[in-house]
């Protein structure tokens, strides 16, 4: 199976500003190619006067793929943070492995 489609993915690199308190950072986007992503679920919460929209997505990469907590992906111009470690499918006792899982989540509003 050939991955179909091309998302960004950008890598979790935090740092420190200039009175050397910690910041979250990311690398520059790259190019990935990857099978599909499908949505397992989406809810609205209600905060106070807040009602954020989360959204969570399954991943699927191929072999070679993998991300780490926190890294950020770019699914259709919507960015997403990865959620967990990266699931490797590789074992399994079947030829032609698919490659593995990465979980994402988004939160608007």
């Amino acid at each position: 199976m050939k991955p179909r489609h091309t998302v960004k993915h950008q890598v979790y690199t935090p740092g420190v500003d200039s009175h050397n308190a910690p910041v979250d950072a990311w690398a520059e986007p790259t190019l990935v190619q990857v099978y599909a992503w499908a949505p397992t679920s989406m809810t609205q919460n209600v905060d106070g006067n807040r009602r954020p929209v989360v959204a969570d997505v399954d991943l699927l990469v191929p072999v070679g793929v993998c991300g780490a907590p926190r890294d950020r992906w770019t699914l259709l111009g919507k960015v997403f943070e990865q959620v967990g470690d990266f699931e490797d499918y590789t074992t399994g006792p079947w030829p032609g492995s698919p490659g593995g899982r990465i979980r994402l989540k988004r939160v608007k509003g």
